[in-house]
């Protein structure tokens, strides 16, 4: 809404804000063969993870310098897996730029999953890490939100206004305060996981029926004659 009114000059209250939707799929299950999951993508121990888009605003080549700056107590207990559909080439970047970093082996790239994958991915995931440099809206966060998965995200553009007393925020820009932020919800369980069990009721605000509603809110009150 902000850029609208910046770059194109329309009155801000002739914009209505409504959310994207996420699909109710995306939510808790009550059991997941954890260890046939883990085999099928080669993932050995409890992980961190990443999903959504390759590109260059996702800041995955910063997450994993970011990984590898928190230092064995948890480079030795979780794995980074990067999930998403990309060529081999910048596949194979990630993974040269972990070992540059001494994080060789601990990065996994998965390339594309099914969905029904990814949704057993982001409820057994220790952290879902989306530090992105700009989004229109994010979904990853909120489709992770749904599943219970404690969420690290940016707080730039819309994922600061989603994510806000939800997940814990950090600078993108700054592998320092990525770094930081990961190792502050994997040394504090408790606190991120009372945050994690709170955000699966927030994420249902999200879910396509309610999206509909305030579609249809909007137009009656706004141009219906």
């Amino acid at each position: 809404k902000e850029d609208a009114v910046r770059l194109f000059d329309i009155p801000e209250e002739k914009i209505v804000v409504i959310y994207a939707g996420i699909d109710c799929a995306y939510r808790k299950l009550s059991k997941v063969n954890i260890a046939s999951l883990k085999s099928k993508y080669g993932i050995s121990d409890p992980f961190i993870m990443f999903a959504g888009g390759i590109d260059f605003k996702k800041n995955i080549e910063g997450l994993i310098v970011a990984y590898a700056k928190c230092g064995k107590s948890i480079t030795n207990r979780y794995q980074l897996v990067i999930v998403g559909r990309a060529e081999p080439e910048i596949l194979g970047q990630y993974l040269r730029i972990a070992k540059d970093h001494g994080v060789e082996g601990r990065v996994v790239c998965t390339g594309y999953i099914p969905k029904e994958d990814l949704i057993r991915m982001y409820n057994i995931t220790e952290l879902f890490t989306f530090p992105s440099f700009y989004e229109g809206f994010g979904l990853p966060v909120i489709e992770a939100m749904a599943c219970g998965a404690r969420v690290l995200t940016s707080n730039t553009s819309s994922l600061k206004e989603i994510a806000q007393g939800h997940a814990t925020l950090v600078a993108p820009g700054s592998v320092r305060s990525i770094a930081k932020g990961i190792r502050e919800i994997l040394d504090h369980p408790l606190v991120s996981m009372k945050r994690a069990e709170n955000s699966v009721e927030y994420a249902k605000s999200f879910q396509w029926k309610s999206v509909a509603q305030k579609v249809r809110k909007a137009i009656l009150e706004r141009w219906t004659p």
